[in-house]
């Protein structure tokens, strides 16, 4: 009786051979797509992960729109459950180049190894007047440009900022920013962020902090 079945099975397969393909495809295509949709998110959050800590990304993050001194830098540290603890200036500033204006956001370099900087192109900055820029701007802003603090600026960034004129030495991206959006500038009145007495926020790492969600 099986042998009959099984006759009978492939010569139903062998009559309607174009049929039983379309529809062997559309399983086999609903299945691979199925199987791709479970692992997705996990292989997603994975290289993500990876990513972030080849970058030292933070582990928590400290914002006050007051401002923390340096005081509160060493009263962080004490901590046992923080292994780095990183203040660093940064402002909004608006800069003159070939191109045009462009709003950018500056962010002091070599103040901590927390949320490094990968380079794409040139190099990271090494002396007073250089500076690297976002890889997005690569196609108006070339390396050796130079590019000018605006006279447009409020007198707080330009004390602030010295000397006004960069030398673009690299291209740059951060894994503070891993989308297209950039967020929002604060121009033409930021916050005095860059002055050495306070900072916006810190950076911190922990190892019990590495298995929760950035904050």
């Amino acid at each position: 009786m099986s042998s009959v079945l099984f006759k009978d099975f492939f010569k139903e397969i062998k009559n309607t051979f174009n049929r039983f393909i379309s529809i062997f495809a559309i399983v086999a295509l609903g299945v691979g797509l199925f199987a791709g949709l479970k692992v997705t998110s996990r292989v997603m959050k994975k290289s993500a992960d990876a990513y972030y800590d080849s970058m030292d990304f933070y582990d928590l993050r400290l914002v006050s729109t007051v401002g923390f001194t340096r005081d509160d830098v060493d009263a962080l540290r004490e901590y046992a459950e923080l292994s780095e603890v990183d203040a660093t200036h940064t402002t909004d500033a608006l800069f003159d180049a070939e191109a045009g204006r462009f709003a950018l956001r500056v962010f002091e370099t070599g103040a901590g190894s927390i949320d490094g900087f990968l380079v794409t192109d040139g190099r990271l900055p090494e002396k007073d007047g250089e500076c690297a820029v976002d890889a997005r701007l690569s196609g108006k802003i070339k390396l050796g440009d130079k590019i000018d603090l605006s006279a447009e600026n409020t007198q707080t960034v330009s004390d602030a900022l010295t000397p006004k004129a960069f030398t673009v030495t690299g291209y740059v991206r951060s894994p503070v920013y891993i989308s297209f959006e950039r967020g929002n500038t604060n121009i033409p009145q930021p916050p005095d962020e860059f002055l050495a007495e306070v900072y916006r926020q810190f950076q911190c790492n922990g190892a019990d902090l590495q298995d929760g969600a950035s904050k």
